[in-house]
Protein backbone atom coordinates (compact mmCIF):
# COMPACT_ATOMS: atom_id res chain seq x y z
CA UNK A 1 0.00 0.00 0.00
CA UNK A 2 2.86 2.16 0.84
CA UNK A 3 4.72 2.31 -2.61
CA UNK A 4 0.77 1.94 -4.80
CA UNK A 5 0.41 5.23 -2.66
CA UNK A 6 3.63 7.07 -3.52
CA UNK A 7 3.04 5.59 -6.89
CA UNK A 8 -0.40 6.95 -7.32
CA UNK A 9 0.76 10.52 -6.31
CA UNK A 10 3.61 10.22 -8.61
CA UNK A 11 1.43 9.71 -11.12
CA UNK A 12 -1.33 13.19 -10.81
CA UNK A 13 -3.80 11.13 -8.73
CA UNK A 14 -5.35 13.98 -6.35
CA UNK A 15 -6.08 14.15 -2.83
CA UNK A 16 -9.31 13.08 -2.73
CA UNK A 17 -8.54 9.50 -4.30
CA UNK A 18 -5.37 9.28 -1.76
CA UNK A 19 -8.03 10.21 1.02
CA UNK A 20 -9.85 6.56 0.55
CA UNK A 21 -7.04 4.94 2.03
CA UNK A 22 -6.52 7.02 4.93
CA UNK A 23 -8.74 4.20 7.11
CA UNK A 24 -6.54 1.29 5.73
CA UNK A 25 -3.43 3.43 6.80
CA UNK A 26 -4.91 3.23 10.52
CA UNK A 27 -5.74 -0.46 10.45
CA UNK A 28 -2.38 -1.17 9.26
CA UNK A 29 -0.67 0.57 12.17
CA UNK A 30 -2.99 -1.22 14.45
CA UNK A 31 -1.18 -4.84 12.92
CA UNK A 32 1.80 -3.12 12.40
CA UNK A 33 3.47 -5.38 15.00
CA UNK A 34 2.42 -8.41 13.10
CA UNK A 35 3.90 -7.25 10.07
CA UNK A 36 7.34 -5.30 10.77
CA UNK A 37 10.83 -6.41 12.63
CA UNK A 38 10.67 -5.31 16.61
CA UNK A 39 12.88 -6.09 19.06
CA UNK A 40 11.86 -7.77 22.69
CA UNK A 41 12.23 -5.32 25.96
CA UNK A 42 11.39 -6.16 29.37
CA UNK A 43 10.33 -3.17 31.41
CA UNK A 44 13.28 -2.95 34.51
CA UNK A 45 13.09 -1.00 37.30
CA UNK A 46 12.74 2.97 37.36
CA UNK A 47 11.88 2.61 33.35
CA UNK A 48 10.12 5.25 31.79
CA UNK A 49 9.14 5.50 28.50
CA UNK A 50 11.27 8.27 27.90
CA UNK A 51 14.34 6.53 29.31
CA UNK A 52 13.80 3.57 27.20
CA UNK A 53 13.94 5.84 23.73
CA UNK A 54 16.89 7.93 25.04
CA UNK A 55 18.13 4.68 25.88
CA UNK A 56 18.09 3.05 22.38
CA UNK A 57 18.53 6.11 20.56
CA UNK A 58 22.15 5.51 21.57
CA UNK A 59 22.08 2.21 20.00
CA UNK A 60 20.89 4.22 16.58
CA UNK A 61 16.95 3.02 17.43
CA UNK A 62 14.76 6.57 16.49
CA UNK A 63 11.66 5.25 19.50
CA UNK A 64 9.21 7.44 20.29
CA UNK A 65 6.79 6.42 23.15
CA UNK A 66 3.18 7.24 21.36
CA UNK A 67 4.96 4.55 18.74
CA UNK A 68 6.26 1.97 21.36
CA UNK A 69 2.58 1.93 22.55
CA UNK A 70 0.82 2.06 18.96
CA UNK A 71 2.81 -1.24 18.35
CA UNK A 72 2.20 -2.32 20.93
CA UNK A 73 -1.80 -2.24 20.97
CA UNK A 74 -1.62 0.68 23.55
CA UNK A 75 -3.46 4.23 23.76
CA UNK A 76 -1.20 6.74 22.14
CA UNK A 77 -0.63 8.71 25.01
CA UNK A 78 -0.63 6.11 27.47
CA UNK A 79 2.51 6.50 29.82
CA UNK A 80 2.00 3.77 32.41
CA UNK A 81 4.37 0.78 32.72
CA UNK A 82 4.61 -2.04 35.20
CA UNK A 83 7.87 -4.05 36.03
CA UNK A 84 8.72 -7.00 33.98
CA UNK A 85 6.11 -5.81 31.11
CA UNK A 86 7.54 -6.88 27.72
CA UNK A 87 7.35 -4.47 25.15
CA UNK A 88 7.95 -5.01 21.53
CA UNK A 89 10.33 -2.32 20.27
CA UNK A 90 9.71 -1.53 16.77
CA UNK A 91 13.10 -1.58 14.73
CA UNK A 92 11.81 0.66 12.05
CA UNK A 93 11.48 4.08 12.76
CA UNK A 94 8.54 6.81 12.01
CA UNK A 95 9.14 9.61 8.98
CA UNK A 96 6.98 11.89 7.66
CA UNK A 97 6.24 12.42 3.79
CA UNK A 98 4.98 15.74 2.88
CA UNK A 99 2.94 15.94 -0.22
CA UNK A 100 2.85 19.98 -0.82
CA UNK A 101 0.72 20.10 -3.92
CA UNK A 102 -1.92 17.35 -2.98
CA UNK A 103 -1.70 19.21 0.99
CA UNK A 104 -1.29 15.83 2.36
CA UNK A 105 1.05 14.17 4.79
CA UNK A 106 2.07 10.32 4.95
CA UNK A 107 3.48 8.66 7.90
CA UNK A 108 6.01 5.71 7.36
CA UNK A 109 7.87 2.92 8.84
CA UNK A 110 10.75 2.57 7.51
CA UNK A 111 10.84 2.85 3.48
CA UNK A 112 6.93 1.77 2.33
CA UNK A 113 5.08 0.72 5.38
CA UNK A 114 2.38 3.02 5.55
CA UNK A 115 0.74 3.66 9.10
CA UNK A 116 -0.79 7.24 8.68
CA UNK A 117 -2.55 9.55 6.21
CA UNK A 118 -3.53 13.75 7.19
CA UNK A 119 -4.49 16.45 5.73
CA UNK A 120 -2.93 19.75 6.40
CA UNK A 121 -2.19 23.43 5.39
CA UNK A 122 0.97 24.54 3.19
CA UNK A 123 2.02 28.32 2.00
CA UNK A 124 0.61 30.51 0.08
CA UNK A 125 1.53 31.66 -3.09
CA UNK A 126 4.55 34.08 -2.49
CA UNK A 127 5.21 31.96 0.92
CA UNK A 128 5.48 28.64 -0.34
CA UNK A 129 5.75 25.29 1.95
CA UNK A 130 10.03 24.76 0.84
CA UNK A 131 10.73 21.62 -0.28
CA UNK A 132 13.41 19.21 0.48
CA UNK A 133 14.29 16.90 3.80
CA UNK A 134 14.19 17.93 6.88
CA UNK A 135 14.91 17.10 10.54
CA UNK A 136 12.23 17.98 13.02
CA UNK A 137 14.40 19.67 15.96
CA UNK A 138 12.36 21.30 18.90
CA UNK A 139 9.32 19.60 19.99
CA UNK A 140 7.51 21.89 21.95
CA UNK A 141 3.83 20.96 23.90
CA UNK A 142 2.95 24.94 24.11
CA UNK A 143 4.38 26.91 21.65
CA UNK A 144 4.63 30.76 21.71
CA UNK A 145 4.56 32.48 18.80
CA UNK A 146 7.77 34.72 18.33
CA UNK A 147 6.23 37.37 15.75
CA UNK A 148 8.89 39.79 14.07
CA UNK A 149 9.20 43.28 15.23
CA UNK A 150 6.69 42.39 17.78
CA UNK A 151 6.01 40.84 21.33
CA UNK A 152 6.06 37.11 21.89
CA UNK A 153 2.77 36.09 22.28
CA UNK A 154 1.58 33.63 24.69
CA UNK A 155 0.21 29.83 24.26
CA UNK A 156 -3.53 30.01 24.62
CA UNK A 157 -3.99 33.35 23.18
CA UNK A 158 -6.73 33.41 20.29
CA UNK A 159 -3.78 35.71 17.96
CA UNK A 160 -0.99 32.60 18.85
CA UNK A 161 -1.81 31.27 15.51
CA UNK A 162 0.89 27.76 16.23
CA UNK A 163 -1.87 25.67 17.80
CA UNK A 164 -1.25 23.21 20.66
CA UNK A 165 2.11 21.75 19.53
CA UNK A 166 5.32 23.04 17.39
CA UNK A 167 7.75 20.63 15.20
CA UNK A 168 10.69 23.02 13.79
CA UNK A 169 12.35 22.24 10.89
CA UNK A 170 16.55 21.90 11.88
CA UNK A 171 17.50 23.25 8.70
CA UNK A 172 15.04 26.48 8.76
CA UNK A 173 14.17 27.60 11.98
CA UNK A 174 11.34 29.53 10.30
CA UNK A 175 9.34 26.16 9.62
CA UNK A 176 7.77 23.89 11.36
CA UNK A 177 4.40 21.36 11.81
CA UNK A 178 2.12 22.89 14.52
CA UNK A 179 -1.47 23.41 15.01
CA UNK A 180 -3.57 25.85 14.30
CA UNK A 181 -5.71 28.16 16.74
CA UNK A 182 -9.16 29.37 15.20
CA UNK A 183 -8.50 28.07 11.34
CA UNK A 184 -9.49 24.86 11.39
CA UNK A 185 -12.05 25.06 8.26
CA UNK A 186 -8.74 25.98 6.20
CA UNK A 187 -7.20 22.63 7.10
CA UNK A 188 -6.28 21.43 3.34
CA UNK A 189 -5.71 24.51 1.49
CA UNK A 190 -2.72 26.82 0.56
CA UNK A 191 -2.90 29.22 3.33
CA UNK A 192 -0.35 29.38 5.69
CA UNK A 193 2.85 31.55 5.69
CA UNK A 194 5.11 28.38 4.98
CA UNK A 195 4.41 26.24 7.88
CA UNK A 196 2.80 22.89 7.71
CA UNK A 197 -0.43 23.46 9.66
CA UNK A 198 -2.64 21.03 10.99
CA UNK A 199 -5.66 19.95 12.96
CA UNK A 200 -4.81 20.01 16.35
CA UNK A 201 -6.48 16.61 17.48
CA UNK A 202 -3.89 14.76 14.65
CA UNK A 203 -0.63 16.91 15.02
CA UNK A 204 -1.21 16.32 19.21
CA UNK A 205 -1.17 12.92 18.04
CA UNK A 206 1.66 13.21 15.27
CA UNK A 207 3.86 14.72 18.22
CA UNK A 208 3.80 11.78 20.08
CA UNK A 209 4.25 9.54 17.37
CA UNK A 210 7.74 10.59 15.45
CA UNK A 211 10.84 10.66 16.82
CA UNK A 212 12.90 13.05 17.82
CA UNK A 213 15.23 13.83 14.93
CA UNK A 214 13.13 12.35 12.50
CA UNK A 215 12.80 13.26 9.18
Amino acid sequence: LGRGIRQMLEAGYGRARIWEFRDMANELRDCASDCLPFEEYIVQSGDSLDAICRRFAKQGMALSYGWINSFNGKPIFNTNLRLEQKLKLPAQALHLEAWRGERLLLLYAGDDYLVGAYQASFGKEGNATPLGEFTLGDFLREPVFWQQGGDPVPFGNPENPLGTRWMGFSENTDYGIHGNTDADETIGSFESLGCIRMHNSEVEELFELLPRGGK
